[in-house]
């Protein structure tokens, strides 16, 4: 077994861990980050990028590099209901020189940040480096033992960041403890081919729901039914899943042959949760790893990586005095995110009442609920949606180099 030291181990190659690793290495702490897999490429990932992280993105200088990768902007987002439609959300009045959603493939926008960490002399990354245990040192999380190519190895760090997705294996480690929440509904993603008119939206009929929007070489969806309601179409067979699909949407049937079996169709359980104390003595979790939001809204990966840009500020002092970081800088990590997090978490929760458990409803028309049509109708509030769509209840700075 090979052993080694470093200031911080971060474990999982998301966004909030990749984001998190290039910002301390830039500020010049060793880092290390492990990724399970041998590359970024996992399908159905998160891939909508809003104007918060373009900004972040704008000062770390690395704008211009992510956007030169193959993307789509979204500025609108519409509710298609039959022959009637309602914008819910229009970024293109946001006051930032990014005033729309990015959607851009998660692979390539990962590899794309790795790229740049690779060239700063504080980082290292480990692929195919599954973390298998905790090593605990006087009930202090001292390090981590992962296995990479077959081999164990040992690495011992000041720090050790979770960042390993909602079903982080860092979190099970520690016996971390979660409030979780089983919102009314599930998601099955799958792609067509592009077609010439693919706005982006939602389209609501039948007791269904289903979202879309375009990625650089496909229409990628969610299809949302109440909790449990894929099963019987899965039963019914991959025709009456598509011929469902058809039915709120004509102008797909042919594409939709694109699906040939259910192989193509992900589903995608929601929940959402927040860990009841998201560090212990030598841990932080951070991203899904310590809260995982629903889809509504699309707001996963950039809460993450604002989760990783707010850590740096209270992380680098610690880092600086040298030895192991003490709780009370996580401690306060978690205070300055968590009200953040539940906050749009139950925003979220007031979205699914009013927008998507309506849509469930298949005994009478679909019509936005009245405070939802009278919001987006004054002109104080209308951009209101868009607003807390691109960047929250607050928008995240920089850390300072």
């Amino acid at each position: 077994m090979t052993r080694s030291q470093t200031q911080c181990c971060v474990v999982g190659g998301g966004p909030a861990g990749v984001f998190l690793a290039l910002l301390l290495a830039q500020r010049g702490v060793a880092v290390v980050l492990l990724e399970q897999h041998n590359d970024f490429d996992r399908d159905f990932r998160g891939d909508t990028v809003h104007p918060a992280t373009l900004e972040l993105l704008a000062e770390m200088g690395l704008v211009e590099r992510v956007l030169a990768l193959p993307h789509e902007r979204v500025t609108q987002m519409h509710v298609h209901a039959g022959k009637r439609s309602w914008k819910v959300a229009d970024l293109s009045r946001l006051r930032t020189a990014y005033p729309y959603v990015a959607v851009i493939p998660q692979s390539e926008f990962l590899a794309c940040l790795v790229e740049a960490a690779d060239a700063l002399p504080t980082f290292s990354r480990r692929m195919g480096a599954g973390v298998v245990d905790v090593i605990e040192d006087g009930g202090r999380v001292a390090g981590v033992r992962y296995r990479e190519g077959g081999e164990m190895h040992e690495l011992r760090a000041d720090l050790v960041v979770g960042t390993d997705g909602r079903f982080s294996r860092l979190r099970r480690a520690v016996g971390a403890e979660i409030d979780a929440a089983a919102p009314p509904m599930d998601v099955a993603w799958a792609r067509i081919p592009l077609g010439e008119e693919d706005a982006p939206g939602f389209h609501v009929g039948a007791g269904r729901l289903l979202v879309h929007f375009r990625r650089p070489d496909s229409i990628q969806f969610g299809y949302v039914f109440p909790r449990d309601g894929f099963l019987p179409l899965k039963v019914a067979g991959i025709e009456a899943f598509r011929a469902s699909i058809a039915e709120l949407i004509p102008a797909w049937t042919a594409r939709l042959e694109s699906i040939e079996s259910f192989d193509a169709v992900h589903l995608l359980r929601v929940q959402s949760d927040c860990l009841r104390r998201w560090y212990r003595d030598g841990l932080l979790l951070l991203g899904d790893a310590a809260h995982a939001f629903s889809p509504v809204g699309g707001v996963g990966i950039n809460y993450a990586i604002g989760d990783a840009v707010e850590a740096v500020d209270f992380l680098l002092p610690a880092f600086r005095d040298g030895g192991p970081v003490v709780s009370s800088a996580l401690a306060r990590v978690e205070a300055r995110r968590r009200p953040l997090v539940r906050a749009v978490q139950r925003a979220q929760a007031g979205a699914q009442r009013m927008l998507v458990e309506r849509a469930f409803d298949d005994a009478r028309p679909f019509v936005p609920p009245l405070p939802m049509r009278a919001l987006l109708a004054v002109p104080g509030l209308r951009d209101l949606p868009a607003r807390m769509m691109a960047f929250g209840p607050r928008r995240v700075r920089l850390p300072a180099p």
